[in-house]
């Protein structure tokens, strides 16, 4: 999944694709208007970029995490290599990557 907003700062192009959107126990949510085709990469030394395609969606869940954590959570980690360096801050979801790209990025 990709927000709309995050489509339009990257300028992708949308793909009309409809695809209904079922949340848990199958309740319906909505329809996506929209795919569009991605290539991902982490800017590390010998990464290979990815792609994939993900469905265009208004928002993919709240804000998280839901508040600011505290500076000892961040020194806690900060000595691990994550993607996002502020991972401890309030912040918009923008993508959401499928488990069939799972393997990919895990490569040892």
């Amino acid at each position: 999944l990709i927000t709309s907003d995050c489509v339009r700062r990257l300028g992708l192009n949308v793909m009309q694709h409809t695809t209904p959107l079922v949340g848990a126990l199958q309740s319906s949510i909505g329809v996506a208007n929209g795919m569009v085709s991605c290539v991902v990469s982490s800017g590390r030394p010998r990464s290979e970029p990815l792609m994939t395609q993900a469905v265009v969606v208004k928002s993919i869940c709240a804000n998280l995490p839901t508040c600011s954590l505290g500076e000892d959570l961040y020194l806690r980690f900060s000595h691990l290599d994550l993607a996002d360096r502020a991972f401890h801050v309030e912040g918009k979801i923008d993508l959401l990557l499928g488990a069939e790209l799972y393997a990919s990025i895990f490569q040892p």
